[in-house]
């Protein structure tokens, strides 16, 4: 029976996870439980992820609390599942919650890195970048693992050094821990060059240089995807989630030379056969996350790419209203709110290069109330208020910007 509800795909996402239990099955006959506890732990985990490239934060908490009951903490593997159970808290806003389960998760197993990347994002939404930078220090070990989170960890530390201000350390995390140089000139994982093209867009609108990143980015993405019709067969197997595709549109329309390019339309994704599924391994799937409302995801996919397009050809009023409207929906295009965070950037930028400068100071206090801890924040409120001609704003919000460490160079050792 304890077999039976652990291997039951009670949270059915891809066919990669129907192939995955059915190893699970193998496995358990071959090499036993210890095996199969495992590879169900490294189950949950793929369906984990699938449920963050959706955004669909509901069933990133539920996939682990549907699967918890069935497991024992003396079974191997059960402190991953804490590690994922904390992390979808964090996606759900329970920060609290999230930071205690998550520390408990690590003084089980302090190798958990869903554990360990649960506190970067607590931190971070919590906009304390000092803290988020000492405590991401604190546990450097646990970045270099080789694994599959090893550059998205420092993508994380990253934000914090770019709130305060450490520009040259986010470079040399790029070109030693985020982006190094490949010998063979193969293009980077998809995940990494979306997290890259994150840092490209928040340091330019901190001001910086980003002209080498973003041509290192422009490479890579036409690598990863072409555009021609020549090579549109090639392509069809390189699957980008929508969050990715206008990551990638960005950097295509901001940084290359010459016209902006079109957007090119979504790419339908084939229903999942679940009684193929149940005809083959006889086992019923149950399915818990289902497509949005059809047309809606397109609709926000293409209104944030006309923001990019018309931010790359200047013409900020546009862009405006054709964010503003999906800033709600944004959840549609996939990935975790730092991952949708660029896009409400974007907005604030592009309504700080309008004439009417309202929508920007209207944006600014909303981000200022949620992260009232953010040098950055302050310091893009102190441009728009000298813009606004209200120089008591700018002395205020110069004052908050420098002694939250934006300008004081800060802690080297972060």
């Amino acid at each position: 029976m304890r077999l039976l509800r652990c291997t039951r795909p009670s949270c059915f996402m891809t066919r990669q996870i129907c192939w995955l239990y059915a190893v699970a099955m193998i496995f358990t006959f071959s090499l036993g439980e210890w095996a199969l506890m495992v590879m169900l732990s490294l189950i949950i985990d793929v369906e984990n992820i699938a449920c963050i490239l959706c955004s669909d934060y509901k069933n990133m908490l539920a996939t682990v609390t549907r699967r918890l009951p069935s497991w024992s903490p003396n079974d191997t593997g059960y402190s991953l599942l804490l590690g994922m159970q904390a992390y979808g808290m964090q996606a759900a806003g329970r920060l609290d919650a999230a930071e205690g389960l998550a520390e408990k998760t690590l003084s089980m197993n302090g190798n958990d890195r869903w554990a360990l990347h649960t506190m970067l994002h607590v931190l971070e939404a919590r906009g304390n970048a000092n803290h988020g930078a000492s405590y991401a220090n604190q546990y450097k070990a646990g970045f270099d693992n080789g694994g599959p989170l090893e550059r998205h960890l420092y993508f994380q530390w990253a934000l914090y050094m770019l709130d305060l201000g450490h520009y040259d350390r986010i470079n040399k995390m790029l070109e030693v821990n985020i982006l190094p140089y490949q010998p063979d000139g193969a293009p980077h994982a998809v995940p990494t060059l979306c997290d890259a093209s994150q840092l490209y867009w928040r340091l330019r609108f901190a001001g910086q240089d980003t002209t080498e990143l973003g041509n290192q980015l422009l490479e890579n993405w036409t690598a990863v995807l072409p555009t021609s019709d020549s090579e549109a067969n090639e392509v069809s197997k390189v699957r980008l989630h929508p969050l990715a595709r206008v990551l990638r549109y960005s950097i295509l329309a901001c940084v290359s030379s010459g016209t902006t390019p079109p957007i090119e339309p979504l790419t339908a994704e084939a229903a999942v056969d679940t009684n193929r599924f149940e005809t083959q391994f006889g086992s019923t799937p149950f399915q818990f996350s289902y497509p949005p409302i059809p047309g809606e995801l397109e609709e926000v996919y293409k209104s944030v790419c006309r923001g990019f397009q018309a931010f790359a050809e200047a013409r900020f009023k546009d862009a405006t209203e054709a964010l503003l409207p999906v800033r709600g929906k944004l959840g549609l295009l996939g990935g975790t709110d730092v991952d949708q965070d660029v896009v409400e950037q974007l907005l604030i930028e592009c309504a700080s290069k309008c004439d009417d400068l309202r929508l920007a100071k209207l944006l600014l206090n909303e981000r200022l109330s949620a992260r009232p801890q953010s040098a950055q924040c302050w310091n893009t409120f102190s441009r728009v208020s000298a813009a606004m001609g209200d120089s008591s704003a700018v002395r205020d919000a110069q004052g908050m910007s420098y002694v939250l460490g934006l300008g004081q160079g800060g802690n080297q050792t972060y």
